[in-house]
């Protein structure tokens, strides 16, 4: 039986085909003609390529060469994402990560905490596939807390499966009210969880 990718991608390749002959075939041949046959005939091959990339297949070396040449995608698309914004602070205790809408009210948060004695590095990160310099913030903290409007805590998920580090040193704050988030909100869910013995802990070893 066919799958429905193989079914699209062979009807493409034969559409992409019959306009490229239908356009040679009826004169007059000017410049444009040309054009619009030459990107069909290029949307056929292309499309005839993804036939053979996602043909069926139960020959166990054919499947594996397909898995790890995806891998190996994944991880050079790393270089090409925007790189994280980094801030550090003299005498930090730990680092905060965040994302996206949520930047604005960590960066207030962070201020807020600064003013009561307590100095964390930021990061805000920018892409997926994580680079090197996501992993290295991560794994030179001794613990960071990861903030989202996420109730899944996604961000952090994606650091424990792409990254070495450890799933103690990272720290969810969560709030997913519906509201954009505040840095008071950022403030409490810090402040609560330094208050925990583990974080007390470990900043009286660092």
């Amino acid at each position: 039986m066919i799958a429905l990718p193989q079914m699209i991608l062979g009807l493409a390749a034969l559409a992409g085909t019959g306009l490229a002959a239908v356009a040679l075939a009826r004169p007059p041949r000017g410049r444009l003609r040309w054009t619009f046959a030459l990107g069909m005939a290029m949307f056929a091959l292309e499309a005839v390529a993804g036939l053979i990339v996602t043909g069926y297949t139960e020959t166990p070396s054919e499947y594996k060469e397909v898995v790890d040449r995806l891998l190996r995608k994944h991880k050079a698309s790393a270089r090409f994402v925007p790189a994280p914004e980094i801030r550090k602070r003299e005498g930090a205790q730990f680092g905060v990560v965040t994302l996206g809408g949520c930047t604005p009210a960590v960066n207030e948060a962070l201020e807020i905490l600064a003013a009561q004695g307590i100095t964390a590095d930021f990061m805000r990160v920018r892409g997926f596939p994580f680079d090197e310099e996501v992993e290295a913030f991560l794994c030179e903290h001794e613990f960071c807390f990861v903030v989202e409007q996420n109730r899944d805590a996604q961000l952090r998920s994606l650091f424990l499966l792409e990254t070495p580090v450890a799933k103690e040193q990272l720290r969810s704050v969560l709030v997913y009210g519906g509201f954009p988030l505040s840095a008071r909100d950022v403030v409490k869910h810090i402040t609560m969880q330094l208050e925990k013995p583990e974080c007390l802990l470990s900043q009286s070893q660092s």
